[in-house]
């Protein structure tokens, strides 16, 4: 049987280590225990926390609100994750740092890890599903923001600055929730005004409630592609702040 590679987190600050077992059944070693047996599903897990995506057309003021949402949550108690869509190529690393040189030497994957944050660098053949990225890299938050993805599946709040726009580009979408802007006039959804955004996160808090994993998952493109496991564990005036 084809040697298969994984990735699994053992425990606490324990190094992180490649194995594989003709049964599926991967030895781990750990200085600290030794060999160590477990069980590591090849499928990736089939719910996800609930996602929220913050749209917008370029320089609306998307980033701004995504930072008050995350804050406010964070500072209650919610674990948040980001999720930030790039359709023209991305890099995070910096140019000429040893990990950025290890990966333009051919790398597959590059790892940097200290004893507070990590990150992870890995080559693609093939764009990922969204779902399976989600249930990979996200298991066990409250909630996930995207930034980006206004033609995804999940419930979204668009972003609108007049100066930027004077119509919502998602308006007819049937997964907008509420509108971020300084237009003043109907919507057919919730409208909150720009540049306050406490009256918005308060309202994202009532409406994904913590424990909502799944919730917000899509019924289409359940599908998820093959990847190694890695856990790092309508109103006749304008409307501001949430309709009734």
């Amino acid at each position: 049987m084809t040697e298969r590679p994984f990735y699994r987190k053992l425990d606490g600050n324990l190094p992180w280590a490649e194995r594989s077992h003709p049964k599926g059944r991967p030895t781990v070693s750990s200085p600290v225990n030794g060999p160590i047996t477990q069980t590591i599903p090849m499928k990736p897990p089939t719910s996800h926390p609930a996602v929220l995506s913050i749209v917008g057309r370029k320089d609306s003021g998307k980033t701004a609100l995504l930072e008050h949402l995350v804050r406010h949550l964070t500072l209650r108690g919610w674990r948040v994750g980001t999720f930030k869509h790039d359709a023209h190529g991305f890099r995070m690393d910096y140019e000429g740092k040893d990990t950025d040189r290890h990966f333009q030497a051919g790398a597959n994957r590059v790892l940097i890890a200290s004893d507070t944050e990590l990150a992870f660098r890995r080559r693609l053949t093939e764009p990922l599903q969204r779902e399976a990225l989600l249930s990979h890299f996200f298991q066990g938050l409250d909630l996930v923001i995207t930034e980006g993805y206004k033609t995804g599946p999940w419930p979204k709040i668009e972003v609108v600055r007049s100066k930027r726009s004077p119509e919502p580009l998602c308006l007819h979408d049937p997964t907008l929730i509420a509108l971020f802007t300084d237009l003043e006039r109907p919507f057919p959804v919730p409208v909150f005004e720009l540049g306050k955004p406490e009256a918005l996160a308060a309202w994202v808090e009532e409406r994904f409630p913590r424990g909502s994993a799944g919730k917000s998952e899509p019924a289409e493109n359940r599908g998820h592609n093959s990847i190694p496991a890695f856990h790092s564990t309508s109103s006749s005036t304008p409307t501001l702040g949430p309709r009734p």
